[in-house]
């Protein structure tokens, strides 16, 4: 397959994923990387693509399983799966040798996460009266209030929180939007933040977390803050974005929330999930959230955490 043929299908694939289906960057770096180790494996087994059958899907799983585990593999399938779907629908394939492939077998793994102390800990490692200070300190109290998924932290603008009604507006995988409770200790901090952003040269942006220059922060500038914050908390391990959100939802259910209105607030749209639960109130919701998790009600004198 010449470097013109990758293109071809890669970055019609790619963008179909990015503009139809409305991927993350995250997953579509995963597919982008998937779809093209099993291309650069055709091309060194000299097996054009229109060639590939069953028999070249299972040798490239087979090769990959040197360095990936099952979940790794389950992935890369999938990705497979997908891309040969597209394919055929375009044209670019008449069969799909990935029909009849077995999953491999993922085990149930429980997410990692912090205790309650330790959260607080890694939160108020933030201190200073900087406004950057302010802003990492607001960003680490909203992850833990209210769940939300690092990519969807960076995409909120500032119209999006409502610090006095303590809620705010996510928009998570396939642009579906969902309103999140928002602890009053997260609601303290982001006012703070959103005071002193307002001094900051670029501030008349849209963007709620924004760097020195304004710009909105990236994926991995939140991931940079998460883990400082981690380190500077003694925690001993690194941390990241996606830990405050298994503890925001182990949090929960620990102190008796409904697993069906955690589903909700995680924002879950998997379809076997959605199936298994029914439609919870939102005014349901937050009450579950006030009432349940650890920093609904904390108030501390001069403190957020």
């Amino acid at each position: 397959m010449t470097a013109g043929d990758r293109l071809t299908l890669l970055v019609p694939f790619l963008s179909h994923l990015e503009i139809e289906r409305g991927l993350s960057p995250e997953t579509l770096r995963d597919y982008r990387l998937d779809v093209s180790q099993y291309l650069d494996f055709l091309e060194t087994r000299a097996v054009s693509f229109a060639a590939a059958d069953r028999t070249a899907v299972r040798g490239f799983l087979a090769a990959m399983a040197a360095t990936c585990g099952a979940a790794s593999l389950a992935r890369k399938l999938s990705a497979l799966r997908t891309f040969y779907r597209w394919c055929r629908k375009n044209g670019h394939a008449g069969a799909d040798p990935t029909a009849s492939l077995m999953r491999p077998k993922v085990g149930r793994h429980l997410p990692e996460v912090l205790r309650p102390e330790e959260v607080a800990a890694v939160i108020e490692s933030v201190a200073g009266e900087g406004p950057f200070a302010m802003r990492n300190r607001a960003l680490l109290e909203l992850l833990y209030s209210s769940g939300l998924r690092v990519s969807e932290a960076v995409g909120l603008d500032v119209e999006d929180v409502d610090v006095d009604g303590l809620s705010v507006r996510a928009v998570g995988k396939g642009d579906k939007e969902r309103q999140v409770p928002l602890g009053r200790p997260a609601a303290a901090a982001l006012t703070r933040w959103l005071a002193a952003r307002a001094g900051l040269r670029g501030s008349a942006g849209p963007a709620l977390f924004v760097g020195p220059a304004g710009r909105r922060l990236s994926d991995r500038q939140v991931r940079t803050v998460v883990n400082r914050a981690a380190l500077a908390s003694g925690l001993g391990r690194r941390a990241y974005p996606h830990l405050l959100r298994h503890c925001f939802a182990t949090h929960l259910l620990e102190n008796g929330a409904d697993l069906r209105a955690i589903q909700e607030l995680l924002g879950h749209a998997s379809l076997s999930t959605t199936q298994r639960y029914t439609q919870v109130d939102l005014r349901q919701l937050f009450a579950t959230y006030d009432r349940a998790h650890p920093k609904a009600h904390e108030t501390k004198s001069g403190s957020t955490g």
